[in-house]
């Protein structure tokens, strides 16, 4: 079965992998991804990302852009932001580089009038407007410092590569009676780059397109762009996994309503 996921165009400049050490460390996954236990280390990943901060001045923030598209219930969404903040940033301060804290930025959106209800393709389409936004705000930054472009490629930064969506399921599953540990309990992780394989490759054979799946989001493939992640990965480890991996995709996907618990 075809499984593929559209992979930009790279933009000169460095990539995350190119300022580490060529043997930074290996990312192992294990073949059954397990729930998330408490006795697990944040200092491999911390470390990282101070490597990657210190590595390219102009990244100011680290850290996911999160989508809120219910608006029913705002004491349940205000204790699940809650949660995730704290919960974070204990890790940090327990890692070997707890000073990532202060450029760590959960990007909270919230817009009832635009994003109640909101199609998952539009809103790719609002991140990656946000995306351009976000790179002339750094380019204006390194101009101002003589400097004519960025030191990094952005596509290559997980945070202008990926988001998360709470929507009214999600937000359900994570502040219901049971823990964040209970497989029913997750959050939208969406790779904004995505696109149907017929749109992304339409030279392609109509025999080779992978159509066998039950519908969602009008998409029948394997891979719908989306997966639905524990709360609990909402940390600086997931995030780190990204970083400086040419695809890892494959490694973490499952088709919803399936739910990656790592």
């Amino acid at each position: 079965m075809l499984f593929h996921r559209l992979l930009q165009s790279p933009i000169p400049g460095k990539t995350l992998s190119s300022i580490r050490p060529r043997l930074h460390r290996h990312l192992t996954l294990p073949t059954q991804l397990s729930l998330r236990t408490p006795q697990r280390t944040m200092s491999s990943a911390a470390s990282a990302i101070h490597t990657d901060l210190e590595g390219m001045p102009s990244l100011d923030k680290w850290g996911w852009v999160i989508y809120r598209t219910t608006y029913g219930n705002d004491d349940a969404w205000a204790r699940f932001r809650a949660r995730v903040e704290r919960e974070s940033r204990a890790s940090i301060s327990r890692s070997d580089a707890p000073e990532i804290a202060d450029k760590l930025e959960w990007t909270w959106v919230e817009d009832a009038a635009a994003l109640d209800g909101i199609p998952r393709g539009a809103l790719r389409e609002r991140f990656r407007a946000w995306v351009g936004a976000e790179k002339e705000r750094m380019l204006t930054a390194r101009r101002a410092e003589g400097q004519e472009a960025l030191e990094f490629d952005p596509a290559a930064v997980p945070r202008y590569a990926f988001f998360v969506q709470v929507d009214e399921e999600a937000l359900r599953s994570v502040t219901g009676e049971k823990e964040w540990d209970a497989r029913g309990a997750h959050v939208k992780f969406v790779d904004a780059g995505w696109r149907p394989l017929a749109e992304a490759f339409p030279d392609m054979d109509e025999n080779e397109e992978d159509e066998s799946y039950e519908e969602i989001d009008e998409c029948r493939e394997e891979n719908v762009g989306w997966m639905q992640i524990s709360p609990y990965m909402l940390n600086a480890d997931f995030y780190d996994v990204w970083c400086g991996v040419v695809d890892i995709w494959h490694a973490f996907y499952k088709r919803p309503p399936k739910t990656v618990n790592w």
